[in-house]
């Protein structure tokens, strides 16, 4: 599936006109990713199956729905690939998603947990290292602070260790910027998170506008329903609801008020997607509407991908 989403930006269209470098310090390292289309098209694909993979594994782990499904995966597969603007170019955004499971995954298993001073501070240092792939993701950091509220008492130490674990990163990148004289790389990277530069007001077409507001007003239908099940639910699985809700609402907040526009930056809502999304289509609808709902999207996605209307 990832394949066949993925080959109209390969076959049809041309070089993204984006630049998907700015909000990362692995510049080289994209550009290296995506010396040809062909090299994009393979290399991304793998990347985004292997995530697929790692996010059911994630899901299952720590039992985030009600029962095992291959819907969260599904989804992920999905938006990864939702347009042609998204997947002709290997993004910071795309890769950073990685880091963030993996911290994600260490902080769900905090909850009664007899070294979770240990488990902070492991997952913040992998949040940081995502910091260095996709700027934006130091925004999350709140989104972790916020999470010690649902998983214990927090006391100072436990925010200091946080801060410090997703800042190392960070300062092994200014040490060598200093060393190698690159501080003033090193702060126009950082004054990203501070100035918002503006852009673009959209990139999208109007049928893949209307795209969006279908696949957003999912979500809200989908909120609707955790919300209407959530004291249902074990302590650990509200517990990590309730973190992916902070989650979602800081990632769309950054995309709408922080971030240019642009189809690049969709990529960061990748997760609250795959998880909304999959929640709204689990169960059994009367006369087949869950099956029709998702046909409709998936047609509509792939006539956008080949005809750019």
């Amino acid at each position: 599936m990832v394949l066949l989403l993925r080959l109209p930006s390969f076959l049809i269209s041309g070089t993204h006109s984006g630049d998907f470098i700015h909000y990362t310090f692995f510049e080289g390292f994209l550009v290296f990713l995506n010396q040809t289309k062909t090299t994009s098209y393979v290399i991304g694909c793998c990347i985004v199956i292997f995530q697929m993979l790692h996010l059911s594994y994630l899901f299952e782990k720590h039992a985030i729905h009600y029962k095992n499904t291959y819907l969260p995966a599904l989804f992920y597969a999905l938006f990864a690939s939702l347009l042609n603007g998204v997947d002709v170019n290997i993004t910071p955004a795309l890769l950073a998603q990685t880091p963030l499971m993996l911290a994600l995954s260490v902080y769900f298993g905090l909850y009664k947990s007899s070294d979770a001073k240990e488990k902070i501070l492991t997952s913040m240092l992998v949040l940081g290292v995502g910091f260095l792939l996709y700027l934006p993701m130091a925004y999350l950091i709140l989104v972790f602070w916020i999470g010690l509220f649902y998983v214990k008492i927090p006391t100072l130490r436990d925010y200091l260790i946080a801060a410090i674990g997703a800042l190392l990163p960070l300062y092994f990148v200014f040490v060598f910027c200093f060393y190698d004289n690159r501080l003033p790389y090193f702060v126009e990277k950082i004054n990203l998170l501070v100035y918002y530069r503006g852009g673009p007001p959209f990139e999208e077409t109007k049928p893949e506008l209307f795209l969006l507001g279908a696949l957003a007003l999912i979500l809200i239908f989908s909120s609707v329903k955790i919300y209407t099940f959530h004291f249902k639910n074990n302590i650990k699985t509200r517990i990590i609801q309730k973190t992916l809700l902070v989650l979602s609402v800081v990632i769309l907040s950054i995309i709408l008020f922080v971030l240019p526009l642009n189809d690049q930056h969709l990529l960061f809502f990748l997760l609250p997607f795959s998880y909304l999304a999959s929640y709204f289509f689990m169960g059994t609808w009367r006369f087949f509407l869950n099956e029709i709902i998702a046909m409709g999207l998936l047609t509509f996605i792939i006539i956008l991908k080949i005809y750019r209307l």
